[in-house]
């Protein structure tokens, strides 16, 4: 090519361009939030870069504030359309705090759900059974609405609650995750956390993901796991291992049990395997 022809920008970078400019941002203050080169950024949004790295791709999302998913996806107008108008709050908004309740109880969880969202103006609710017989109450919104919430949902029949949490600083990629986010993208090396709890793999999987760079690529609670849940990160072998690490840190003393591995080269027809679905029927 010419070097004075410009590349025609690749359909991620357009989006990522578009985006940006919906929320008045430069690409110097994008390169600040986002941790990636603003040179970086100016090559993806040029086109001269087709096919940015995951990693770059996850950290210009989260300071975007949209999923992975939607900057891959064909149709980014709903992601600038949520940004720009004043008092959204589709299910799959990028929340400041989240907290979530596990009760062995489905009575008392509904009760205190109940009383959780009329205590304080939260703005996101997810409630439901999982196995086996547990009910979880998940809700987001500002730092005060969640802990205010949170906190009286903890004084619900206490002697019913398996395990708790309370994240005000979530993480995007495990609020995402959480909300059925899944990556699909091949890494050298694995890592997982798995619990006997759903709340406690969350915490985990917040504290592994801020403390490393690793990619989630997925998080599964509780249904057709018996009650448990588990964390895939992917990256490299040493990010791994310290993300699995710091994660098992995180609730050492939580009355649970915990298993970890780190795969540093997972086998191509394993990997294949874990894309497909980590349900058996859908390998």
């Amino acid at each position: 090519m010419n070097p004075s022809e410009k590349s025609p920008e690749s359909n991620i970078g357009r989006k990522i361009k578009e985006l940006r400019e919906s929320k008045k941002l430069s690409q110097r203050q994008l390169a600040k939030d986002s941790g990636v080169p603003q040179a970086t950024i100016n090559r993806i949004e040029s086109g001269e870069i087709k096919e940015p790295s995951l990693s770059n791709v996850t950290k210009i999302a989260d300071a975007l504030g949209v999923t992975v998913t939607e900057l891959q996806g064909n149709d980014i107008s709903t992601a600038i359309a949520r940004n720009t108008k004043a008092g959204s709050t589709p299910a799959d908004m990028k929340y400041p705090a989240i907290a979530l309740i596990e009760f062995g109880s489905i009575a008392a969880g509904i009760t205190a759900g109940d009383a959780m969202v009329k205590k304080a103006p939260i703005v996101m609710l997810k409630a439901g059974t999982v196995h086996p017989g547990k009910y979880l109450v998940f809700i987001g919104g500002d730092v005060a609405s969640v802990e205010e919430s949170y906190h009286e949902g903890m004084r619900i029949r206490p002697e019913t609650i398996v395990d708790d949490v309370l994240l005000p600083d979530v993480h995007k990629q495990v609020h995402d995750a959480i909300l059925g986010n899944r990556i699909t993208e091949r890494f050298d090396s694995i890592g997982i956390i798995e619990t006997s709890t759903v709340a406690s793999n969350i915490d985990a999987a917040d504290a592994g993901v801020k403390g490393a760079d690793v990619i989630i690529l997925e998080i599964r609670l509780a249904d057709d796991l018996g009650g448990k849940s588990f964390t895939i990160f992917g990256g490299k072998v040493e990010d791994v291992e310290a993300a699995v690490e710091i994660g098992k840190e995180r609730i050492k003393d939580k009355d649970i049990v915990i298993h970890t591995t780190v795969i540093p080269r997972i086998d191509d027809w394993m990997a294949e395997e874990i894309d497909r679905g980590t349900r058996f029927y859908e390998s």
